[in-house]
């Protein structure tokens, strides 16, 4: 998927990138780009993330909480593609295109690559996964904001 060039440079504009620098990646949900975050001395440069989700406007929340949710998780030493805050600080922003509605969000870039074999798709790996999804588990307990969530 990709977004028209209008939708493109505003969504950029909420997150301060450069248009110029957005490498389109894909996206099965959304039309995703990569970018390269401030300058090279900069403590949070490097790879980011920009993507236009198009959902129903009244869906908005829902993704509101979601970021929220990531972003509490990140701020607490989870290995997640922390959310990326717009000019408005904001996680998540809206951007109506007339046909489409659009969220627009920006994250770090996640490390890594897919596990491609039997090798990396294996016991340790699982394992890895099996701890982050305790960590996270142990971390829901403490958060609050979900309980505000629409239900799905």
């Amino acid at each position: 998927m990709e977004v028209t060039n209008d939708v493109l440079c505003a969504g950029a504009t909420l997150f301060d990138v450069d248009r110029a620098t957005l490498r389109h990646l894909g996206g099965m949900d959304g039309a995703v780009y990569e970018y390269q975050s401030g300058c090279a001395a900069a403590a949070d440069s490097g790879a980011r993330i920009l993507k236009f989700t198009p959902i129903a406007a009244e869906q908005l929340p829902t993704v509101r909480a979601k970021f929220d949710f990531v972003n509490y998780l990140g701020a607490r030493g989870v290995g997640v593609a922390k959310p990326i805050l717009s000019i408005h600080g904001e996680l998540v922003e809206p951007l109506d295109a007339g046909e489409v509605f659009y969220a627009v969000t920006s994250a770090e870039k996640a490390p890594g690559q897919l596990a491609k074999n039997s090798r990396e798709w294996g016991p340790a790996l699982f394992e890895k996964w099996g701890q982050v999804i305790g960590q996270m588990h142990r971390l829901t307990k403490d958060y609050d904001s979900f309980r505000t969530w629409p239900a799905a």
